[in-house]
Protein backbone atom coordinates (compact mmCIF):
# COMPACT_ATOMS: atom_id res chain seq x y z
CA UNK A 1 0.00 0.00 0.00
CA UNK A 2 0.96 3.90 -0.44
CA UNK A 3 1.27 4.24 3.60
CA UNK A 4 4.82 3.82 4.41
CA UNK A 5 5.37 1.39 1.29
CA UNK A 6 9.26 1.18 2.08
CA UNK A 7 10.56 -2.33 3.71
CA UNK A 8 13.82 -3.92 5.45
CA UNK A 9 14.46 -6.88 6.93
CA UNK A 10 15.82 -5.51 10.06
CA UNK A 11 13.21 -4.37 12.80
CA UNK A 12 12.95 -1.61 15.73
CA UNK A 13 13.68 -2.45 19.74
CA UNK A 14 10.70 -2.08 20.41
CA UNK A 15 8.10 -1.16 17.11
CA UNK A 16 5.15 -0.92 19.66
CA UNK A 17 6.10 1.27 22.14
CA UNK A 18 8.26 4.28 23.03
CA UNK A 19 11.23 4.78 25.49
CA UNK A 20 10.93 6.37 28.55
CA UNK A 21 11.82 10.10 27.94
CA UNK A 22 14.61 9.87 30.44
CA UNK A 23 16.16 7.55 28.75
CA UNK A 24 15.60 8.58 24.85
CA UNK A 25 17.15 11.80 26.73
CA UNK A 26 20.22 10.06 27.89
CA UNK A 27 20.83 7.84 24.48
CA UNK A 28 20.48 11.57 22.53
CA UNK A 29 22.81 13.17 25.04
CA UNK A 30 26.21 12.57 23.29
CA UNK A 31 23.65 13.48 19.78
CA UNK A 32 23.05 16.76 20.96
CA UNK A 33 26.05 17.69 21.69
CA UNK A 34 27.76 18.31 18.48
CA UNK A 35 25.11 16.79 16.31
CA UNK A 36 27.31 18.82 13.68
CA UNK A 37 30.50 16.89 13.60
CA UNK A 38 29.57 13.31 15.26
CA UNK A 39 25.98 12.28 13.21
CA UNK A 40 26.01 11.41 9.51
CA UNK A 41 22.55 11.81 9.16
CA UNK A 42 22.39 15.89 10.66
CA UNK A 43 25.29 15.93 8.54
CA UNK A 44 23.30 15.00 5.46
CA UNK A 45 20.52 16.95 5.95
CA UNK A 46 22.42 20.59 6.13
CA UNK A 47 24.49 19.29 3.10
CA UNK A 48 21.28 19.30 1.59
CA UNK A 49 19.61 22.66 3.15
CA UNK A 50 23.02 24.29 2.27
CA UNK A 51 22.76 22.74 -1.14
CA UNK A 52 19.20 23.36 -2.39
CA UNK A 53 17.95 25.77 0.58
CA UNK A 54 14.84 23.24 1.52
CA UNK A 55 14.11 26.35 3.83
CA UNK A 56 15.17 29.37 2.21
CA UNK A 57 15.05 31.85 5.51
CA UNK A 58 17.68 29.78 6.80
CA UNK A 59 21.80 30.79 5.96
CA UNK A 60 24.29 28.09 5.58
CA UNK A 61 27.75 28.66 5.82
CA UNK A 62 30.75 26.12 5.93
CA UNK A 63 32.35 25.63 9.27
CA UNK A 64 35.48 23.63 8.56
CA UNK A 65 37.82 22.41 6.14
CA UNK A 66 35.77 19.26 5.18
CA UNK A 67 32.19 21.07 3.62
CA UNK A 68 30.57 20.93 6.75
CA UNK A 69 27.89 23.72 7.61
CA UNK A 70 26.02 25.09 10.56
CA UNK A 71 23.38 27.06 10.98
CA UNK A 72 23.86 30.92 10.80
CA UNK A 73 21.14 33.32 12.32
CA UNK A 74 19.94 36.36 10.03
CA UNK A 75 21.87 39.96 10.92
CA UNK A 76 19.47 41.61 8.62
CA UNK A 77 16.05 41.03 10.74
CA UNK A 78 14.58 40.14 8.01
CA UNK A 79 11.99 37.06 8.33
CA UNK A 80 12.77 36.90 11.87
CA UNK A 81 10.07 34.55 12.32
CA UNK A 82 9.99 30.64 12.55
CA UNK A 83 9.45 28.74 9.13
CA UNK A 84 6.61 26.52 10.11
CA UNK A 85 6.73 22.95 8.74
CA UNK A 86 4.42 20.13 8.58
CA UNK A 87 6.17 16.87 8.51
CA UNK A 88 4.47 13.94 6.79
CA UNK A 89 4.88 10.87 9.23
CA UNK A 90 3.55 7.61 8.95
CA UNK A 91 5.50 5.84 11.23
CA UNK A 92 7.88 3.91 9.33
CA UNK A 93 11.28 4.19 9.87
CA UNK A 94 12.07 6.76 7.37
CA UNK A 95 9.63 9.43 8.40
CA UNK A 96 10.13 8.78 12.27
CA UNK A 97 14.07 9.64 11.23
CA UNK A 98 13.23 12.49 9.66
CA UNK A 99 11.11 14.13 12.60
CA UNK A 100 13.78 13.54 14.74
CA UNK A 101 16.22 15.24 12.79
CA UNK A 102 13.55 18.24 11.94
CA UNK A 103 13.00 18.76 15.74
CA UNK A 104 16.69 18.43 17.06
CA UNK A 105 17.39 20.96 14.15
CA UNK A 106 14.34 23.23 14.94
CA UNK A 107 15.50 25.33 17.48
CA UNK A 108 18.63 26.29 15.52
CA UNK A 109 17.02 26.30 12.21
CA UNK A 110 13.79 28.50 13.75
CA UNK A 111 11.11 25.80 12.44
CA UNK A 112 7.55 25.26 13.88
CA UNK A 113 6.94 21.76 13.22
CA UNK A 114 4.05 20.30 12.89
CA UNK A 115 3.27 16.46 12.08
CA UNK A 116 0.25 15.61 9.51
CA UNK A 117 -0.59 11.50 9.48
CA UNK A 118 -3.24 10.25 7.17
CA UNK A 119 -5.11 6.58 7.96
CA UNK A 120 -5.87 5.24 5.02
CA UNK A 121 -8.02 2.26 6.73
CA UNK A 122 -6.44 0.07 4.55
CA UNK A 123 -5.13 -2.64 6.75
CA UNK A 124 -6.36 -3.93 9.64
CA UNK A 125 -3.08 -2.47 11.97
CA UNK A 126 -2.91 0.92 10.28
CA UNK A 127 -5.33 2.35 13.55
CA UNK A 128 -1.83 1.17 15.62
CA UNK A 129 0.37 3.11 13.59
CA UNK A 130 -1.88 6.02 14.11
CA UNK A 131 -1.88 5.51 17.70
CA UNK A 132 1.88 5.16 17.70
CA UNK A 133 2.49 8.38 15.85
CA UNK A 134 0.38 9.91 18.02
CA UNK A 135 2.32 9.28 21.22
CA UNK A 136 5.38 10.04 19.67
CA UNK A 137 4.62 13.47 18.24
CA UNK A 138 2.65 14.03 22.12
CA UNK A 139 6.42 12.86 23.55
CA UNK A 140 7.94 15.72 21.39
CA UNK A 141 5.15 17.84 22.52
CA UNK A 142 4.19 19.06 19.05
CA UNK A 143 1.30 19.90 17.38
CA UNK A 144 -0.49 16.89 15.37
CA UNK A 145 -3.19 16.42 12.57
CA UNK A 146 -4.66 13.26 11.64
CA UNK A 147 -6.97 11.99 9.81
CA UNK A 148 -8.62 9.02 8.92
CA UNK A 149 -10.40 7.97 5.76
CA UNK A 150 -13.71 6.37 5.97
CA UNK A 151 -14.85 3.53 3.90
CA UNK A 152 -15.49 4.48 0.24
CA UNK A 153 -14.21 7.83 0.78
CA UNK A 154 -10.50 6.75 -1.20
CA UNK A 155 -11.81 7.17 -4.60
CA UNK A 156 -10.29 5.23 -7.45
CA UNK A 157 -11.66 5.64 -10.54
CA UNK A 158 -9.35 3.62 -13.51
CA UNK A 159 -6.55 3.80 -11.51
CA UNK A 160 -4.45 1.78 -9.04
CA UNK A 161 -5.31 1.93 -4.99
CA UNK A 162 -1.83 2.98 -4.11
CA UNK A 163 -2.45 6.35 -6.71
CA UNK A 164 -5.30 7.15 -4.77
CA UNK A 165 -4.14 6.70 -1.56
CA UNK A 166 -1.43 8.94 -2.90
CA UNK A 167 -3.58 11.68 -4.34
CA UNK A 168 -5.75 11.61 -1.24
CA UNK A 169 -2.29 11.95 1.21
CA UNK A 170 -1.01 14.40 -0.88
CA UNK A 171 -4.30 16.57 -0.85
CA UNK A 172 -4.38 16.18 3.21
CA UNK A 173 -0.92 17.33 3.95
CA UNK A 174 -1.48 20.68 1.43
CA UNK A 175 -4.76 20.87 3.72
CA UNK A 176 -2.76 20.70 6.87
CA UNK A 177 -0.11 23.36 5.31
CA UNK A 178 -2.29 25.48 4.02
CA UNK A 179 -4.42 25.82 7.56
CA UNK A 180 -1.15 25.98 9.61
CA UNK A 181 0.95 28.06 7.64
CA UNK A 182 1.04 32.27 8.07
CA UNK A 183 -0.33 34.08 5.16
CA UNK A 184 3.44 35.59 5.16
CA UNK A 185 5.39 32.27 4.51
CA UNK A 186 5.18 29.62 1.79
CA UNK A 187 3.95 26.08 3.16
CA UNK A 188 6.52 23.61 3.32
CA UNK A 189 6.13 19.91 3.40
CA UNK A 190 8.83 17.71 4.78
CA UNK A 191 8.81 14.02 3.30
CA UNK A 192 11.17 11.39 4.31
CA UNK A 193 11.80 9.91 0.82
CA UNK A 194 15.50 8.60 0.81
CA UNK A 195 17.82 7.49 -1.80
CA UNK A 196 16.79 4.09 -1.54
CA UNK A 197 12.97 5.59 -2.57
CA UNK A 198 14.78 7.24 -5.50
CA UNK A 199 15.95 3.85 -7.45
CA UNK A 200 13.27 2.54 -7.00
CA UNK A 201 11.49 4.97 -8.25
CA UNK A 202 13.27 5.88 -11.34
CA UNK A 203 13.65 1.86 -11.60
CA UNK A 204 9.39 2.12 -11.94
CA UNK A 205 9.31 4.69 -14.08
CA UNK A 206 11.78 3.39 -16.73
CA UNK A 207 9.51 0.34 -16.69
CA UNK A 208 6.86 2.39 -17.66
CA UNK A 209 8.61 4.25 -20.46
CA UNK A 210 8.88 7.65 -19.01
CA UNK A 211 10.73 10.59 -20.58
CA UNK A 212 13.21 12.44 -19.38
CA UNK A 213 11.08 14.21 -16.73
CA UNK A 214 10.57 10.59 -15.17
CA UNK A 215 14.17 8.97 -15.45
CA UNK A 216 15.13 12.30 -13.19
CA UNK A 217 13.00 10.77 -10.19
CA UNK A 218 12.17 12.93 -7.22
CA UNK A 219 14.05 15.89 -6.61
CA UNK A 220 15.22 17.46 -3.22
CA UNK A 221 12.98 20.31 -4.00
CA UNK A 222 9.42 20.40 -6.14
CA UNK A 223 5.54 22.42 -6.03
CA UNK A 224 2.72 20.96 -5.34
CA UNK A 225 0.24 23.00 -6.95
CA UNK A 226 -2.99 22.64 -4.38
CA UNK A 227 -5.04 23.14 -7.71
CA UNK A 228 -4.21 19.22 -8.35
CA UNK A 229 -6.83 18.64 -6.08
CA UNK A 230 -9.01 19.13 -9.22
CA UNK A 231 -7.69 15.58 -10.45
CA UNK A 232 -9.18 14.09 -7.50
CA UNK A 233 -13.08 13.11 -7.43
CA UNK A 234 -14.69 12.24 -4.06
CA UNK A 235 -14.56 14.01 -0.77
CA UNK A 236 -10.92 14.58 -0.86
CA UNK A 237 -11.26 16.99 -4.19
CA UNK A 238 -13.14 19.35 -1.89
CA UNK A 239 -10.82 20.04 1.21
CA UNK A 240 -8.61 22.46 0.49
CA UNK A 241 -9.54 25.86 0.76
CA UNK A 242 -6.67 27.99 -1.33
CA UNK A 243 -8.58 31.40 -2.27
CA UNK A 244 -4.82 32.94 -2.48
CA UNK A 245 -3.20 30.11 -5.04
CA UNK A 246 -0.29 29.54 -2.88
CA UNK A 247 1.68 26.39 -4.04
CA UNK A 248 3.59 24.20 -1.64
CA UNK A 249 7.03 23.57 -1.23
CA UNK A 250 7.69 19.84 -0.84
CA UNK A 251 11.06 19.16 0.47
CA UNK A 252 12.99 15.88 0.80
CA UNK A 253 15.97 16.45 3.13
CA UNK A 254 17.10 12.73 3.35
CA UNK A 255 16.90 12.23 -0.43
CA UNK A 256 20.37 11.62 -0.59
CA UNK A 257 20.73 9.62 2.08
CA UNK A 258 20.91 5.30 2.26
CA UNK A 259 18.20 3.44 4.20
CA UNK A 260 20.83 1.66 5.65
CA UNK A 261 21.88 4.92 7.38
CA UNK A 262 18.60 5.72 8.69
CA UNK A 263 17.90 2.60 10.39
CA UNK A 264 21.62 2.65 11.95
CA UNK A 265 20.64 6.32 13.19
CA UNK A 266 17.61 5.25 14.77
CA UNK A 267 19.46 1.90 16.29
CA UNK A 268 22.15 4.09 17.75
CA UNK A 269 19.71 5.97 19.29
CA UNK A 270 17.32 3.57 20.51
CA UNK A 271 14.18 5.57 18.90
CA UNK A 272 11.06 2.83 17.78
CA UNK A 273 8.92 2.80 14.47
CA UNK A 274 6.84 1.17 12.96
CA UNK A 275 6.85 -1.82 9.89
CA UNK A 276 4.08 -1.83 7.66
CA UNK A 277 2.81 -5.51 7.32
CA UNK A 278 2.71 -5.53 3.49
CA UNK A 279 6.07 -4.16 3.09
CA UNK A 280 6.88 -7.42 1.86
CA UNK A 281 4.03 -8.34 -0.34
CA UNK A 282 5.87 -8.35 -3.98
CA UNK A 283 2.66 -8.54 -5.77
CA UNK A 284 3.22 -4.61 -5.23
CA UNK A 285 5.33 -3.39 -8.01
CA UNK A 286 7.90 -1.41 -5.60
CA UNK A 287 8.08 -3.91 -3.30
CA UNK A 288 9.29 -6.46 -6.17
CA UNK A 289 11.74 -3.99 -7.59
CA UNK A 290 13.02 -3.38 -3.76
CA UNK A 291 13.23 -7.13 -2.34
CA UNK A 292 14.28 -9.13 -6.16
CA UNK A 293 15.61 -6.19 -8.77
CA UNK A 294 17.68 -3.78 -6.70
CA UNK A 295 19.44 -7.00 -5.22
CA UNK A 296 19.81 -8.90 -8.42
CA UNK A 297 21.44 -5.93 -9.71
CA UNK A 298 23.39 -4.64 -7.24
CA UNK A 299 25.18 -8.18 -7.87
CA UNK A 300 26.34 -6.18 -11.02
CA UNK A 301 27.18 -3.29 -9.24
CA UNK A 302 26.90 -2.99 -5.62
CA UNK A 303 26.85 0.90 -6.04
CA UNK A 304 23.66 0.60 -7.81
CA UNK A 305 21.36 2.60 -5.62
CA UNK A 306 24.00 5.73 -5.72
CA UNK A 307 24.31 4.74 -9.67
CA UNK A 308 20.79 5.63 -10.19
CA UNK A 309 20.86 8.42 -7.89
CA UNK A 310 23.23 9.77 -9.90
CA UNK A 311 22.03 9.36 -13.51
CA UNK A 312 18.57 10.75 -12.17
CA UNK A 313 20.42 14.07 -10.90
CA UNK A 314 22.56 14.07 -14.23
CA UNK A 315 19.21 13.73 -16.28
CA UNK A 316 17.03 16.08 -13.83
CA UNK A 317 19.45 18.64 -14.78
CA UNK A 318 19.17 17.90 -18.64
CA UNK A 319 15.12 18.36 -18.42
CA UNK A 320 16.08 21.54 -16.80
CA UNK A 321 18.55 22.85 -19.59
CA UNK A 322 15.99 21.83 -22.51
CA UNK A 323 12.88 23.06 -20.41
CA UNK A 324 14.91 26.58 -20.37
CA UNK A 325 15.70 26.29 -24.19
CA UNK A 326 11.62 25.11 -24.82
CA UNK A 327 10.59 28.25 -22.78
CA UNK A 328 12.57 30.55 -24.92
CA UNK A 329 11.65 28.95 -28.52
CA UNK A 330 7.66 28.97 -27.08
CA UNK A 331 7.81 32.65 -26.58
CA UNK A 332 9.65 33.09 -30.17
CA UNK A 333 6.42 31.38 -31.60
CA UNK A 334 4.02 33.24 -30.01
CA UNK A 335 1.44 35.52 -32.06
CA UNK A 336 1.45 38.84 -32.52
CA UNK A 337 4.95 38.68 -31.54
CA UNK A 338 5.64 39.51 -27.46
CA UNK A 339 8.43 42.21 -25.57
CA UNK A 340 6.91 40.22 -22.30
CA UNK A 341 9.10 38.35 -20.24
CA UNK A 342 9.95 34.52 -21.16
CA UNK A 343 7.67 32.22 -18.48
CA UNK A 344 9.80 29.75 -17.06
CA UNK A 345 8.94 26.17 -18.18
CA UNK A 346 7.51 25.76 -14.55
CA UNK A 347 6.15 28.67 -13.53
CA UNK A 348 3.43 26.79 -13.50
CA UNK A 349 4.01 25.33 -10.12
CA UNK A 350 7.09 27.43 -9.18
CA UNK A 351 8.94 26.43 -6.00
CA UNK A 352 9.16 29.48 -4.31
CA UNK A 353 5.40 31.53 -3.88
CA UNK A 354 2.46 32.00 -5.71
CA UNK A 355 1.30 30.07 -8.84
CA UNK A 356 1.29 31.46 -12.08
CA UNK A 357 -2.61 32.66 -13.19
CA UNK A 358 -3.21 30.41 -16.11
CA UNK A 359 -3.71 32.60 -19.21
CA UNK A 360 -7.10 31.98 -21.37
CA UNK A 361 -5.23 31.43 -24.38
CA UNK A 362 -1.84 30.87 -26.04
CA UNK A 363 -1.22 31.78 -29.72
CA UNK A 364 1.20 30.21 -31.98
CA UNK A 365 2.68 30.46 -35.03
CA UNK A 366 1.45 27.41 -36.88
CA UNK A 367 4.17 27.78 -39.83
CA UNK A 368 7.11 27.76 -37.29
CA UNK A 369 5.68 25.61 -34.98
CA UNK A 370 5.47 22.85 -37.88
CA UNK A 371 9.00 23.54 -38.95
CA UNK A 372 10.12 21.95 -35.75
CA UNK A 373 10.96 18.75 -34.95
CA UNK A 374 8.22 16.23 -34.38
CA UNK A 375 9.64 15.86 -30.85
CA UNK A 376 10.07 19.29 -30.33
CA UNK A 377 6.63 20.45 -31.04
CA UNK A 378 5.76 18.14 -28.46
CA UNK A 379 7.66 19.68 -25.72
CA UNK A 380 6.06 23.15 -26.92
CA UNK A 381 2.65 21.85 -27.41
CA UNK A 382 2.86 20.61 -23.45
CA UNK A 383 4.57 23.69 -22.19
CA UNK A 384 1.75 25.86 -24.00
CA UNK A 385 -0.85 24.12 -21.98
CA UNK A 386 0.63 23.82 -19.06
CA UNK A 387 0.15 27.68 -19.18
CA UNK A 388 -3.22 27.59 -20.11
CA UNK A 389 -4.09 25.18 -17.91
CA UNK A 390 -1.54 23.69 -14.89
CA UNK A 391 -3.77 20.26 -14.96
CA UNK A 392 -2.21 19.45 -17.96
CA UNK A 393 1.03 18.10 -16.98
CA UNK A 394 -1.36 15.42 -17.31
CA UNK A 395 -1.11 14.97 -21.03
CA UNK A 396 0.13 11.80 -22.19
CA UNK A 397 2.98 11.36 -24.62
CA UNK A 398 0.18 9.53 -27.31
CA UNK A 399 -2.25 12.65 -27.17
CA UNK A 400 0.30 15.01 -27.68
CA UNK A 401 1.65 13.07 -30.98
CA UNK A 402 -1.94 13.01 -31.53
CA UNK A 403 -2.29 16.22 -31.40
CA UNK A 404 0.80 17.25 -33.44
CA UNK A 405 -0.68 15.04 -36.23
CA UNK A 406 -3.91 16.80 -35.78
CA UNK A 407 -1.96 20.28 -36.44
CA UNK A 408 0.54 19.04 -39.23
CA UNK A 409 -2.75 19.72 -42.29
CA UNK A 410 -5.62 21.83 -39.51
CA UNK A 411 -7.04 24.23 -41.61
CA UNK A 412 -9.09 27.00 -40.13
CA UNK A 413 -11.93 25.77 -37.74
CA UNK A 414 -12.49 24.69 -34.06
CA UNK A 415 -12.90 24.13 -31.22
CA UNK A 416 -11.31 20.87 -30.94
CA UNK A 417 -10.87 19.20 -27.76
CA UNK A 418 -7.41 18.51 -26.26
CA UNK A 419 -8.20 16.97 -22.47
CA UNK A 420 -10.01 18.23 -19.85
CA UNK A 421 -11.35 22.10 -20.61
CA UNK A 422 -8.16 22.70 -22.99
CA UNK A 423 -8.99 23.33 -26.97
CA UNK A 424 -7.62 23.81 -29.91
CA UNK A 425 -8.51 26.20 -32.87
CA UNK A 426 -6.63 27.10 -35.90
CA UNK A 427 -7.16 30.45 -38.05
CA UNK A 428 -5.41 31.54 -41.22
CA UNK A 429 -6.08 29.84 -44.06
CA UNK A 430 -7.50 32.00 -46.10
CA UNK A 431 -4.21 34.08 -46.20
CA UNK A 432 -5.89 37.40 -43.60
CA UNK A 433 -3.30 36.36 -41.49
CA UNK A 434 -0.23 33.39 -40.60
CA UNK A 435 -1.49 30.30 -39.98
CA UNK A 436 -2.17 30.14 -35.96
CA UNK A 437 -3.11 27.68 -33.40
CA UNK A 438 -4.85 28.78 -30.47
CA UNK A 439 -4.35 26.38 -27.53
CA UNK A 440 -7.35 27.55 -25.24
CA UNK A 441 -9.59 26.94 -22.70
CA UNK A 442 -13.17 26.05 -23.26
CA UNK A 443 -15.42 28.70 -23.30
CA UNK A 444 -12.89 31.71 -24.26
CA UNK A 445 -13.27 33.13 -27.53
CA UNK A 446 -9.90 31.90 -29.79
CA UNK A 447 -7.83 35.10 -31.17
CA UNK A 448 -9.76 37.44 -29.45
CA UNK A 449 -7.80 40.68 -28.89
CA UNK A 450 -9.43 41.71 -26.07
CA UNK A 451 -11.08 45.08 -27.53
CA UNK A 452 -14.21 45.52 -30.03
CA UNK A 453 -13.34 44.39 -33.52
CA UNK A 454 -16.36 46.40 -35.27
CA UNK A 455 -17.70 49.90 -34.96
CA UNK A 456 -20.74 50.72 -32.82
CA UNK A 457 -23.96 50.06 -35.43
CA UNK A 458 -21.44 47.52 -37.77
CA UNK A 459 -23.75 45.18 -39.81
CA UNK A 460 -23.00 41.65 -41.34
CA UNK A 461 -24.94 40.51 -44.07
CA UNK A 462 -24.68 36.60 -44.57
CA UNK A 463 -26.35 34.30 -46.50
CA UNK A 464 -29.00 31.64 -45.18
CA UNK A 465 -27.67 28.24 -44.59
CA UNK A 466 -29.34 25.17 -44.42
CA UNK A 467 -28.87 24.58 -39.94
CA UNK A 468 -27.46 20.79 -40.66
CA UNK A 469 -24.33 22.87 -42.73
CA UNK A 470 -21.33 24.02 -41.44
CA UNK A 471 -20.06 27.24 -43.91
CA UNK A 472 -16.63 29.66 -43.73
CA UNK A 473 -16.93 32.70 -45.43
CA UNK A 474 -14.85 36.06 -45.82
CA UNK A 475 -17.49 38.47 -45.25
CA UNK A 476 -14.47 41.38 -45.77
CA UNK A 477 -11.15 41.22 -45.59
CA UNK A 478 -9.06 40.49 -42.24
CA UNK A 479 -12.53 38.22 -41.22
CA UNK A 480 -13.68 34.91 -41.24
CA UNK A 481 -17.07 33.23 -40.02
CA UNK A 482 -17.83 30.29 -39.54
CA UNK A 483 -21.61 29.15 -39.10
Amino acid sequence: MFLNDKASPDRSLDDTALLDKRERDSADADWTTHPWATDPLLTAVTAMQAAHHLFPHLALAATDDVGQSSPLHHDDGHNAHHQVVVVAVSGGADSCALLHTLQQLAPTWRLTLHVAHLDHALRADSATDAAFVAELVSALGLPFHKKTLQPGELAVHGGSVEAAARHARYAFLAHVALAVTPATQQPIVALAHHADDQAETVLHHLIRGSGLAGLAGMQPVTAYSPADSAELTGPQAQIIPNPAHRCLRLVRPLLYVRRATILQFLQNRRLTWREDSTNEDQRYTRNYLRHTVLPALAAVNPQVVEAIGRMATLTAAESARLAAYDAQLLHSLQWPTTNEPVIPAHASRPVSGETLQPRGELVLNLALLRAQPVATQRALLRLACSQVAPLSSALSFEQLTQLCRALTDAGSGGPHPIVGALQWSVAGAFGDRPPLVSIHRKGTLPFGEGRPLLAAGAVLRLPAVALDECHTMVPVPGWQMTI
